[in-house]
């Protein structure tokens, strides 16, 4: 469920400057009409969530968030089809979490992804643990250590390349000697 290839988790992180995990209870949804073909949604969260990362040291609780739409920033349909089918049974004695992957654009936060509802208590280490590593890698200085650890964590991760991450850095003559003395 959480492969590499279906969710794009390296460029998710690096694209973020807040990563949230709230218990479904612990968020609201809210629109505002802002004229007669626009409505504005937000997240409203609560007091308890988990952060995973936090550039700017912002406080969330009581904040509204807005919900970005189609653009070139939004992971659309992340979880695949909108509408809960079978695979996506909720049990009634189990808890239930979100992740919220948010962007900072001037003074206004934004949501650039979301995975909602079907994370449990058991899939939050895998979550925890690799968005720590992705925050260590991004903060290496040396470019060859730094590809060499994003191409051991994706190694790892399931045998996929960071494509979307090379195509935003350009390749550097230290980068390409790296790979060519492999």
């Amino acid at each position: 469920m959480y492969a590499q290839s279906q969710l794009p988790l390296y460029k998710m992180v690096m694209n973020s400057d807040v990563i949230l995990i709230a218990q479904t209870t612990e968020f609201s949804y809210s629109n505002n009409q802002q004229n007669e073909f626009y409505v504005e949604n937000n997240i409203k969260f609560g007091n308890t969530f988990t952060v995973l990362k936090n550039k700017y040291n912002q406080d969330f609780k009581k904040l509204k968030v807005k919900i970005e739409t189609n653009n070139n920033d939004f992971y659309e349909n992340i979880n695949g089809e909108e509408c809960s089918g079978i695979s996506n049974i909720i049990e009634k004695d189990k808890k239930y979490y979100n992740i919220f992957f948010i962007k900072r654009k001037g003074k206004k936060y934004f949501i650039i992804a979301h995975l909602w509802n079907n994370i449990l208590v058991e899939d939050l280490p895998f979550f925890e643990n690799n968005v720590n590593k992705i925050n260590l890698i991004s903060r290496e200085k040396n470019l060859t250590n730094k590809y060499k650890k994003i191409k051991e964590w994706f190694d790892n991760s399931n045998k996929n390349h960071p494509v979307g991450y090379m195509i935003k850095n350009p390749l550097t003559e230290e980068f390409i000697n790296f790979f060519q003395k492999r």
